[in-house]
């Protein structure tokens, strides 16, 4: 139904438009969990837990582990042979020493024991010596969000959600598993697929206990680089990120004979590493930039005895402006993408279903969305290779009849091309947290004063205040707002 309504609408309105559908960059989607594990588990991603601590003969099934400095046990025993896509307690939890693959079936922490099935999903017993590593999955999550988690999965062993994996990009079966998905949705009527988390880094993966954010928890979590036999680094993964992107589009046309249309999610701060990514053709056709301007705020709602309800209904969302310092930076990424002719998608706020409800519930929704719109202003170029996104909102007419809430009167401003290419700062205004571009018919003013101050503004001419209807020099600013002015 959701695709059937944007195409309608872009053909209505004889949009350029692409239908692209969401699927993780290089983890498992939620329908695939089982078919992971028992199709392409060699796509999964590991880190290094612990070493042999004591050398195990081919018919052995008790593995023993030195975990160095690591305090905490990061195995767990099995509850079944393949983990459900519907229930978080019933997960197989394996490891891999050497080539070998072992299905954990218990576990002695005091003892630093684990009780191994041997030759586990057809691969071959070995015998294994002191100090080989021992590697585990990485899982999707952070348990440092336990109980404020409305925007991510908490998916590792034991969770109340079933298992998610993060897959390793460098790996044929990753590009077969990313391939099949996006020749279904071809034949959906799909133009393409939106990958999210597709970055070189272990943005919310873990381990099997949940330990994701390294700075906070003290241990580092690195995918295993097999062909080197040490962690990927920054470079090697955007490497393998590069063979994906061009796999899957080579798979896709060999199997299907269509273009796929790709895009990508979460290159802030990274726009400089990542950009040569985006080259269309056999790369990426382009990238998305969530929350750029605005971002959601949450209660915590009525939770679980260890993580919130994240059903929605329960959860009541508010957005704010974006911290000054990452406004900034995406403005200075924008800008860049725009004078490199880069196909960028700044999203007002998040593109998953949390921006559902930027509705007219929100307080100050036209003040936000004003601000968002004009911030995006300041970046683009004549070119118009970067476009703003909004979420599309349902409302009900007069009569009843759910339809789409129309645009609001600025977005639509004849204010023509920027008349000036400058960096951020130079079109800030005397130092105030106020900037000005100005345009072939138009002017452009952001705020970011603080909550309650005001400020006047000298305009380099006489402009139009659409909102009130009068001509000035002069314009009063206030908060964290935008202004789109016109030139008569």
């Amino acid at each position: 139904m959701a695709l059937y309504l944007a195409k309608s609408i872009a053909r209505n309105h004889k949009y350029d438009f692409k239908a692209v559908v969401y699927t993780g960059g290089y983890v498992t989607d939620r329908n695939n969990f089982p078919e992971i594990e028992t199709r392409y588990r060699d796509a999964i991603a590991m880190a290094p837990m612990a070493r042999v601590a004591r050398a195990l003969d081919e018919a052995g099934t008790s593995l023993e582990v030195d975990m160095g400095e690591d305090t905490e046990f990061p195995f767990v025993a099995s509850t079944t042979d393949v983990s459900d896509g519907k229930s978080g307690g019933k997960y197989c939890f394996w490891v891999r020493v050497g080539d070998e693959l072992m299905q954990v079936v218990a576990v002695d922490s005091v003892r630093r024991q684990l009780t191994v099935r041997r030759g586990f999903d057809g691969s071959k017993a070995q015998s294994h010596g002191l100090g080989v590593r021992v590697f585990t999955p990485v899982y999707i999550g952070n348990r440092l969000t336990l109980g404020n988690n409305a925007r991510r999965s908490n998916s590792w062993p034991g969770m109340k959600e079933p298992v998610a994996y993060a897959l390793d990009p460098a790996k044929e079966a990753t590009h077969r598993v990313k391939a099949a998905f996006a020749l279904a949705k071809l034949e959906e009527g799909y133009d393409g697929v939106w990958w999210d988390t597709f970055q070189p880094a272990t943005f919310n993966q873990c381990d099997p206990i949940g330990r994701g954010d390294y700075a906070k928890d003290g241990r580092s979590l690195f995918a295993w680089n097999f062909a080197r036999e040490a962690p990927y680094t920054f470079e090697e993964m955007m490497e393998a990120m590069e063979m994906q992107t061009r796999a899957v589009r080579r798979v896709v046309q060999q199997s299907g004979g269509k273009e796929l249309y790709m895009v990508a999610n979460n290159i802030g701060k990274k726009y400089d590493e990542m950009k040569e990514l985006v080259r269309g053709g056999d790369l990426l056709d382009g990238f998305c930039l969530e929350d750029s301007f605005i971002e959601p705020t949450w209660q915590k709602g009525t939770f679980y005895e260890d993580k919130v309800q994240i059903r929605k209904s329960w959860i009541d969302f508010r957005f704010v402006p974006i911290a000054q310092k990452v406004w900034e930076s995406n403005l200075r990424e924008l800008s860049q993408a725009a004078r490199d002719g880069k196909e960028i998608y700044a999203m007002i706020g998040p593109a998953g279903y949390v921006s559902s409800y930027f509705t007219a519930r929100q307080p100050n929704r036209e003040q936000l969305e004003r601000y968002a719109w004009a911030s995006f202003l300041l970046t683009v170029e004549a070119t118009r290779s970067t476009l703003f996104g909004r979420t599309i909102s349902i409302t009900r007419d007069e009569h009843g009849a759910w339809c789409f809430e129309s645009l609001p009167d600025f977005y639509l401003y004849p204010i023509g091309d920027p008349a000036e290419s400058a960096s951020l700062e130079e079109y800030g205004y005397q130092g105030q947290n106020i900037w000005m571009r100005r345009f072939e018919r138009g002017l452009v003013v952001v705020s970011r004063l603080e909550e309650g101050q005001q400020q006047e503004v000298i305009l380099p001419g006489r402009y139009l205040d659409p909102r009130s209807g009068l001509m000035s020099d002069r314009l009063t600013v206030e908060g964290t707002n935008g202004y789109i002015l016109l030139r008569r």
